[in-house]
C-alpha cells in the first residue's frame, strides 16, 4: 500500500461572514450532487496552485508544466464562463473593459 500525504485543516470563519457563506455552498450536496466537497476544493486548488507547486518542486520538464499550467487555466476560464452564466454578468462586455 502507498503512503499517503495527510494534510490537515480547520478554519472556522464568523458564522454570517461571505466566507461562511462560501463555504456552506461547498458543503451543499444537494447544489453538486456529483462532486463532493473534497471534489470541489481539489479542483479550484490544482487549478490555482498546481503549475507553482510542480515547478518550485523541480519535478516536472518543461513541457509537461506548460501543459498543466494550461489545464489550470482552462479550468478557471471555463468556471468564469459558468459563474457569468450562473450570476447573469455578460462577460464580453467584462472582457472589453478589461482589454482597454
Amino acid at each position: 500500500m502507498s503512503k499517503k500525504k495527510d494534510f490537515e485543516w480547520r478554519y472556522q470563519p464568523p458564522i454570517n461572514s461571505d466566507k461562511a457563506k462560501m463555504l456552506s455552498y461547498i458543503q451543499n450536496q444537494r447544489l453538486h450532487p456529483f462532486q463532493d466537497k473534497t471534489m470541489l476544493i481539489m479542483t479550484a486548488l490544482t487549478a490555482y496552485y498546481m503549475p507553482l507547486a510542480l515547478y518550485n518542486e523541480g519535478s516536472c520538464s518543461r513541457e509537461d508544466l506548460e501543459l498543466i499550467f494550461l489545464d489550470g487555466v482552462n479550468a478557471i476560464a471555463n468556471h468564469l464562463r459558468y459563474v457569468c452564466i450562473a450570476i447573469k454578468i455578460d462577460h464580453t462586455e467584462q472582457l472589453k473593459i478589461h482589454n482597454c
